[in-house]
């Protein structure tokens, strides 16, 4: 009887360690598969208006490249794109109004004096600054309307 027990509770147990591992593995597989309406709702949540721009109410979560953060707003659908330097501008301004800016730099579209670089705005001091397109920054997502 002793002999049944010990390997019927071992095979139980190598059943559950399936079972668990297979459970971990599918609460990864959820976790990391995201709608692309729940991405836009991540990061545009409620845009906020200044004029003719939308603002996305949130950063992107990393930093990135230039080509990188184009492709991600563009991913967002509906117009969303990066900035322009004017429309950074603005947004500086009103930086209060819109919130949630860090104190980096943000990529705009605008290209840069040289080669490879694209315009971008330090928010903490308010500089222009001209950014080599494979440098990251942060990326805040606008669209005109």
């Amino acid at each position: 009887m002793k002999t049944f027990l010990k390997e019927n509770f071992f095979k139980f147990m190598i059943g559950l360690s399936a079972l668990i591992v297979s459970i971990g593995v599918l609460m990864y597989i959820v976790s990391k598969t995201l709608s692309p309406s729940s991405l836009n709702e991540r990061i545009t949540g409620d845009p906020i208006r200044i004029g003719r721009l939308e603002v996305a109410e949130f950063d992107f979560t990393k930093y990135m490249k230039c080509p990188n953060a184009r492709r991600a707003c563009k991913a967002l659908g509906s117009g969303w794109r990066l900035p322009t330097e004017d429309e950074l501008n603005l947004m500086y301004k009103n930086k209060d109004k819109i919130g949630g800016f860090g104190p980096e730099g943000y990529w705009s579209l605008t290209e840069g004096d040289d080669y490879g670089y694209r315009v971008m705005k330090d928010f903490g001091n308010g500089y222009k600054y001209n950014g080599y397109m494979w440098h990251t920054f942060n990326v805040r997502a606008v669209r005109s309307f």
